[in-house]
């Protein structure tokens, strides 16, 4: 026993480690993993100060950091997962050769300045805690593995850290050098879905212009609206009902209004973004549990396929073709059942997969080798771990669903000061959109102008000519370094920019990440020009602009749409300048 090199004591339901373990005093490797302890004993960092290098301790139930783990000299490896600490000790970089913490699914809400220092530390795992800031020397560390996802980060901002340490350092080392930071002004992106004559669109109109403009089917929105949605202060002060409650003079929503016809679902993961609020509209007054997968079911899965994690407010409308206010109760619960019983069972289904994975990797070790208890000799066991990882990252990304306003868009736009209470609320929540309000370096402002400027210089010259909607990535680069921005930081600013609605810029696509898109109006522009659920309406033979074709020529450019998704340069040219005439008469 005296000779023992591991100690394996998991899931073994302890409340306290057993006396004769400390007797063990030339272990290398101590597993308590899956157990109910709470403390170490006092003796327990001078028993293995000597020997000990990895220590288990995840999912038990410390609510304090263990003191007596600062004694572990020769430590490597630490694992403190779900537990529920909420510091760690301010001298934690005592820990000089620790090269693994572990840390993720605690109540953490700060890292101490100390760990800055921790010149060995390669992988830090802090995901799902209450971090809003980091260290200022964060950036020191030599991480090669670093996950924060889910932590309400505000400093540096969770574009940044999702870069990685690189990022974060370069970031860091801006503020160190500049000392300047830009405040913000609060702005936050609302993506409108929802099938076809829902009223959308008139409850943009509604929430935008404070009028009733009710939609005519003829005139439902054409593959995307945008526009611009500004609270002033006085208009702040009277939806919250008291000035003091909000201290900003003013707070903008860029609106997408995205149309609802089945040929505009292409784009709509385009602009769908977990820093973004959807808004689910319904309509009640036709509202039928047998339409639910329609109206309701598929928007949802949609946003939390391409924005796990983002919230999505479901807004019931058209109250006003409801007999009376008990109807519209009954329609509105009826709704808010349905949408329950989809999540519980979607919920249910995961659940059921991780407890099956969850039981595979509790079977007993096959490990026939001198190795410690952390390497399986069985490869699948391997992908089952990276499987179960990954539901449960599902899990604790589910789309937050709240459904609590009903509206009319009618004259008497009943509801709609409620409904932009709501949205307020959510978009002053630093837990939901940590991004609103955050300082940001100088040159990261600066480099938005720059894109400001080439907007306005490459906006075209004459009424045909089609506006330059983005530029190519080495040119942005060089944009860059204008404003002293390169590497990790200049990707981190696209990602800000990207995030909060001022450019596109797709990172995580091979194609679209060579390009960025400078100008998100003017790439809404083409996609209006080239995505019509009227085909033979867009190439309409009756518009003066199509003369240059004939008949067969009109016919196969239809076709050649309709059917390839394919339009020439000249035809773009003419339906970019149609729809813009169009607009401008109709409005």
């Amino acid at each position: 026993m005296a000779g023992q090199k591991s100690i394996d004591l998991e899931c073994k339901r302890l409340t306290e480690i057993p006396d004769d373990v400390l007797s063990l005093t030339s272990a290398h490797m101590i597993n308590l993993r899956h157990n109910k302890i709470k403390t170490l004993p006092p003796g327990f960092g001078l028993c293995f100060q000597a020997t000990l290098k990895r220590l288990w301790l995840w999912r038990n139930q410390f609510t304090e950091f263990p003191e007596v783990v600062l004694q572990l000299s020769n430590l490597e490896i630490l694992d403190l997962r779900e537990n529920f600490i909420c510091t760690l000790p301010p001298n934690i970089s005592v820990l000089q050769k620790l090269q693994k913490l572990w840390l993720c699914e605690n109540k953490l809400d700060s890292l101490p300045d100390s760990i800055c220092d921790m010149e060995n530390l390669t992988e830090l795992m802090a995901h799902r805690n209450n971090l809003t800031t980091l260290p200022f020397g964060f950036g020191r560390l030599k991480l090669k593995h670093l996950n924060l996802d889910e932590n309400p980060l505000i400093q540096p901002p969770l574009e940044v850290c999702n870069e990685g340490i690189s990022a974060i350092a370069a970031y860091q080392k801006e503020l160190e050098e500049a000392k300047m930071t830009v405040a913000v002004p609060p702005r936050l992106k609302i993506v409108v879905l929802g099938k076809l004559m829902a009223g959308k669109t008139s409850l943009v109109a509604a929430l935008t212009r404070a009028v009733s403009r009710l939609t005519k089917e003829e005139a439902r929105t054409h593959c995307m609206e945008v526009k611009e949605w500004v609270l002033n202060d006085s208009e702040l002060s009277h939806i919250t009902g008291a000035t003091g409650n909000i201290k900003i003079q003013e707070f903008v929503f860029e609106v997408y209004d995205v149309g609802g016809h089945d040929t505009y679902h292409t784009v709509l993961p385009f602009f769908i973004t977990a820093h973004a609020l959807q808004l689910l509209i319904v309509d009640l007054s036709e509202y039928q549990t047998e339409d639910f997968e329609i109206a309701v079911g598929y928007w949802i899965r949609t946003v939390s396929a391409r924005a796990p994690g983002a919230t999505v407010c479901v807004v019931g409308t058209k109250t006003d073709k409801l007999e009376s206010q008990e109807q519209v109760d009954r329609v509105h619960n009826k709704l808010r059942h349905d949408i329950n019983q989809m999540l519980d069972a979607e919920r249910s289904q995961l659940r059921q997969e991780i407890e099956h994975l969850k039981k595979i990797l509790e079977e007993p070790f096959d490990d026939n080798s001198s190795t410690d208890v952390n390497v399986l000799s069985d490869a699948k066991r391997s992908s089952v771990r990276e499987r179960l990882a990954l539901l449960r990252s599902m899990e604790n990304l589910q789309p937050k669903i709240v459904l609590q306003n009903t509206v009319s868009s009618s004259d008497e736009l009943q509801g709609i000061a409620q409904l932009k209470n709501t949205i307020l609320s959510f978009a002053t929540d630093q837990q939901l959109f940590p991004n609103v309000r955050c300082s940001i370096p100088k040159c990261w402002d600066l480099l938005l102008g720059l894109f400001e400027s080439a907007r306005a210089t490459n906006s075209g010259n004459s009424d045909n000519a089609v506006p330059r909607i983005c530029l190519p990535f080495d040119q942005v680069r060089e944009m860059g370094k204008t404003v002293s921005l390169s590497g990790e930081n200049l990707n981190s600013a696209l990602s800000y920019l990207h995030e909060t609605g001022r450019i596109l810029h797709y990172k995580d696509s091979p194609s679209l990440r060579k390009h960025v898109f400078h100008n998100p109006a003017a790439l809404i522009q083409v996609l209006r020009a080239v995505q019509h659920h009227d085909v033979a309406q867009l190439f309409d033979p009756s518009h003066s602009g199509f003369d240059y074709l004939s008949n067969s020529g009109l016919q196969k450019a239809r076709e050649n749409l309709d059917k390839h998704g394919l339009v020439r340069t000249k035809e773009l040219k003419v339906t970019l300048f149609l729809n813009s005439f169009i607009r401008l008469v109709c409005h």
